[in-house]
């Protein structure tokens, strides 16, 4: 399962089929595609090197969503901000697109506005409790061991949303905190991987 849909399923209100976030600021289109480029960071998909990504497309992601999120980047050398708005834009609406993917996978309900009541927009309640509890597991073991691009991945995306506090106590809490904070204090020779997700983080949190 992909990281963002990990944390979409994290922040689904499980009746309402709703998202929600405590940064309403930035968008879930914003936080899956930079999940997104955390993803292709992890798959050796990406390289950074003085504050730029390029896309590494010599080996196309087998994930569609993915692959198509790689052409879209090209060869044009940009900056995690740009990069995530160029993601962003070729694949309007993602986060619903992700939805959509889960609730063609069983894991969501997919509930289509009716006409004439007032509610707008289509809905996705949970379907799969144990998928939301599985996302809850990996959130925790991340914290436990935030070693990973994938795990320091998804805790990005969980601080930024919000939920953290919610799904972690408060000793993980303070270990994913941690983690998180380390990525500002990067030495100038620091993995591709920290680098990436450090200038995520940055371009997330100044969004």
């Amino acid at each position: 399962m992909l990281i963002a849909e990990r944390l979409l399923l994290l922040c689904l209100d499980p009746v309402r089929g709703t998202l929600h976030s405590q940064r309403p600021a930035t968008s879930f289109d914003t936080l899956c595609a930079a999940a997104v480029l955390v993803d292709l960071q992890a798959q050796g998909r990406l390289r950074y090197a003085h504050g730029l990504l390029r896309a590494d497309a010599s080996l196309p992601p087998a994930q569609p969503l993915l692959a198509a999120a790689l052409a879209a980047l090209g060869e044009v050398p940009r900056t995690a901000p740009e990069a995530m708005r160029q993601i962003e834009q070729a694949l309007r609406p993602l986060a619903r697109r992700l939805l959509d993917a889960l609730a063609r996978g069983d894991l969501l309900h997919r509930v289509a506005r009716v006409p004439g009541l007032p509610v707008f927009g289509v809905r996705h309640p949970l379907r799969s409790v144990q998928a939301h509890n599985a996302a809850v597991h990996t959130l925790r073991e991340a914290a436990r061991d935030p070693g990973r691009t994938e795990a320091l991945g998804l805790l990005l995306g969980a601080e930024v949303a919000g939920v953290m506090a919610r799904c972690l106590d408060a000793a993980a809490h303070a270990r994913a905190s941690a983690a998180l904070l380390q990525l500002e204090r990067l030495p100038a020779d620091a993995p591709e991987g920290l680098a990436t997700l450090a200038a995520v983080r940055r371009a997330l949190l100044d969004d």
